[in-house]
């Protein structure tokens, strides 16, 4: 893993095949935001414009900021969001999960489903980039979060 950001706040892990099954996927992590509000946390595979799958914290047009999985297959077809409904509070810890099971995207918040969206198919866009974690991508560049 390197961080070559130049403020330590995320980290990049050099690509691998083993990032983009051609089946079934999780991706998880414990995250602690000191204000969700400001949180644009994440984590995600890139091929160019296109992502390979993408958790990151985001409103949910509520007011409320939630844990959200996105998939995209080999022919850069995006899955509907699964999105949690969990509203993250400041200064605690979560552990959130994004999964593809079959056709369906999950996502979880302390051990809790909260969402499945059917629509996965095909194989995982294979991404050339390396596997972020403590970013978003915004706008076709990389937007490091709590920066």
């Amino acid at each position: 893993a390197n961080d070559d950001s130049g403020d330590d706040n995320r980290i990049e892990v050099t690509n691998d095949a083993s990032f983009y099954p051609s089946g079934d996927l999780s991706a998880e992590a414990w995250i602690y935001l000191p204000d969700p509000s400001n949180a644009e946390w994440g984590c995600y595979m890139m091929d160019g414009a296109w992502f390979s799958y993408q958790m990151f914290i985001d409103n949910d047009g509520s007011g409320n900021y939630v844990a959200k999985f996105q998939w995209s297959d080999d022919s850069e077809t995006i899955t509907p969001m699964a999105m949690g409904t969990t509203d993250l509070q400041a200064n605690r810890y979560y552990h959130v999960a994004g999964v593809r099971r079959g056709t369906n995207v999950e996502v979880y918040v302390n051990g809790h489903l909260e969402d499945t969206q059917g629509g996965a198919t095909g194989t995982t866009n294979p991404a050339a980039s390396p596997f972020v974690i403590g970013a978003t991508w915004s706008g076709g560049g990389v937007r490091t979060c709590w920066g």
